[in-house]
């Protein structure tokens, strides 16, 4: 039947009310003003509706609960007849409401407070950027130098960290900057833009926000604000300095002390903040831009594991903090591909060829690399990366050691010398191995392997036959003697399973030293660091115990030989751990080659 006129409209809600008031008792009902109702059988999932036919088909009082919930079970798990929007799905994610942090002046806000402004773990530290001629050439598994992208990477996680803080306690919108409308205008609600897309946020677009916008919007939160926008204020300023170190509060405060006062909040201290961590200078942009080429010539191939994870995540840092100050070249999104195509996984190598090659001679426009900006083909091609690298991981296709992979000394490439391609350049090949043995030296220096120093040729033993005799140490391998701190080559170490002998950390700190190395430093309290303070009295004491035995058991036993008649009983295990251990520790070779002659003396070698 048509509806294509009102008559015909009119005669279908005729025929249907004259279908109910004629229906059995068993299924029609009358409500109190006896207005005819449907009203189904018990059976049925349908309720009573209170509403004539021609309501219930075509007027305002529709009610969703007339949905049959038999005929789909999902109608019950989406209940919602309008999509969710954005605004409220972001606050799902915050677990204290701004209006639900407690009266004014009472615990519970305190409280609150108090967990709002926690300082982070680690701490945000000073950015000491390593610009040098390295530009993130070395191999990624050499953690003793911090790269510059190591920096941002690591900077990039606490920002994220910081982030979800501010969104579990309702912080967000004070760093949502809108673009300005009318800077002169007289009141705050018409200087700045109120559209949704014309919000900017701090956290993201630090580089395109100007300090003197910062300082504006600042300003006008703390002059017309609401008392959450002001709160939010306050408590973001003192989570700031909590969660940054000494020193850096000290750099950003020599400018925050200069500012007046409707400038100090913590908006503008966020923002100062990260223009002293994140700073990008000439010498750090083209360092950023030369380790984007450098992965071009390497690739996956200088990174322990070839993990593409590593990656991905140093990738899309730099290549973001490039994008924000507008200095990420064009043909980076070229070099991020031809590096992927560096690889020693056929598999995932001969994909990444094709893409290149594809995208070369524009021939298939491959996930999106051939249109939309630089920075989103470099997010989408490392994506597709990523994925690839997971699907091989999990299907056990990815077999690549761990271990530090070599070079070409000629082109950089993931073979030796002797098997490279390319023409020699006999001045690019003396560079890189210059290169290479120096930074090797410099690796072994302090590590506690080596045997440098005192114990190098010309030591003053002499040897049965006249001559020189070099005097060389034990190797310095795991402790044995239960002691994780002791004396190499004169400078104080401390024992990591992982790492071995190091000036950084030990086992129990392994994971935090590797998650910011530039910015770790052990407890106060531990031992290495009391070692070094020489507040370490336990260890000095039992030093000087063990020098006292170790003097009573050599006179004693000198005693003896000269008809004395003194017996003195040692216990030879005990003694010779103890004569190895200074041996070993001990930072004058003539001392240490006396613990070897007292070992011999008493038969214990």
């Amino acid at each position: 039947m048509s509806l294509g006129g009102e008559e015909e409209v009119s005669d279908l809600i005729r025929d249907l009310d004259d279908l109910i008031a004629t229906s059995p008792a068993g299924v029609r009902g009358t409500n109190s003003d006896s207005t005819p109702s449907i009203l189904f059988e018990e059976e049925s999932t349908f309720e009573e509706v209170d509403s004539p036919a021609s309501a219930l088909f075509f007027g305002e009082d529709f009610d969703s609960t007339m949905v049959d919930t038999t005929a789909n079970p999902l109608s019950q798990m989406f209940d919602q007849a309008m999509a969710i929007a954005d605004v409220d799905l972001q606050k799902a994610s915050v677990i204290l409401p701004r209006e639900q942090r407690g009266s004014e002046g009472s615990k519970e806000r305190a409280k609150h407070r108090e967990r709002a402004t926690e300082a982070l773990d680690p701490k945000f530290g000073i950015a000491r950027h390593f610009v040098s001629s390295r530009h993130g050439e070395e191999d990624a598994g050499n953690h003793k130098y911090q790269h510059i992208q190591d920096l941002f990477v690591s900077n990039a996680a606490k920002l994220e960290k910081a982030v979800d803080r501010f969104i579990q306690y309702d912080m967000m919108s004070s760093v949502q900057i809108p673009t300005l409308k009318d800077v002169e205008a007289i009141h705050a609600k018409d200087r700045w833009n109120h559209e949704e897309n014309s919000k900017r946020n701090l956290f993201e677009h630090f580089g395109a926000i100007p300090m003197d916008e910062v300082k504006l919007w600042q300003a006008d939160i703390l002059r017309f604000g609401s008392k959450y926008e002001r709160e939010n204020s306050e408590w973001i300023l003192s989570f700031l300095k909590e969660s940054c170190t000494i020193e850096l509060n000290d750099r950003i405060n020599s400018k925050f002390k200069e500012l007046p006062l409707e400038h100090k909040g913590g908006v503008v201290y966020l923002k100062l903040m990260i223009d002293v961590i994140m700073f990008m200078s000439r010498d750090v942009v083209r360092a950023l831009q030369k380790y984007i080429s450098n992965f071009a010539v390497k690739g996956l191939t200088r990174i322990p594991g070839e993990s593409v994870t590593i990656a991905e995540k140093e990738l899309k840092v730099v290549c973001t903090h490039l994008h924000e100050v507008g200095q990420l070249p064009i043909e980076s999104a070229e070099d991020v591909l031809t590096g992927l195509t560096k690889c020693s996984v056929e598999e995932f190598r001969s994909v990444f060829h094709s893409l290149l090659q594809w995208e070369k001679q524009t021939l298939i426009k491959s996930i999106g690399l051939s249109g939309g900006s630089t920075i989103d083909k470099i997010r989408e091609t490392l994506n597709e990366a990523v994925d690839l690298y997971v699907s091989l991981c999990t299907s056990e296709k990815w077999h690549v050691s761990s271990k530090r992979t070599s070079a070409c000394f000629n082109c950089g490439g993931d073979h030796k010398l002797p098997a490279c391609p390319k023409p020699h350049n006999e001045e690019e090949i003396k560079k890189n191995r210059n290169k290479f043995k120096a930074d090797k030296a410099e690796n072994s220096s302090g590590s506690g392997n080596s045997h440098s120093g005192n114990n190098s040729q010309g030591g003053n033993q002499q040897g049965s036959g006249g001559g020189s005799k070099q005097y060389t140490r034990g190797k310095w391998g795991k402790p044995t003697d239960g002691r994780s701190v002791k004396r190499i080559n004169g400078a104080w170490h401390t024992w990591c399973e992982k790492c071995g002998w190091t000036k950084t950390h030990s086992t129990k700190f392994h994971a935090q030293y590797e998650s910011d190395p530039s910015n770790f430093t052990l407890p106060k309290t531990h031992p290495f660091t009391q070692a070094k303070t020489g507040n370490n009295s336990r260890n000095n004491n039992s030093q000087q115990q063990q020098q006292g035995s170790v003097a009573t058991a050599s006179g004693t036993n000198t005693a003896a030989s000269g008809g004395a008649g003194a017996t003195l009983t040692i216990n030879s295990a005990q003694a010779k751990a103890t004569l190895e251990r200074f041996e070993r520790e001990s930072t004058d070779p003539n001392t240490a080659a006396l613990m070897g002659m007292f070992k011999e003396a008493f038969g214990l070698n």
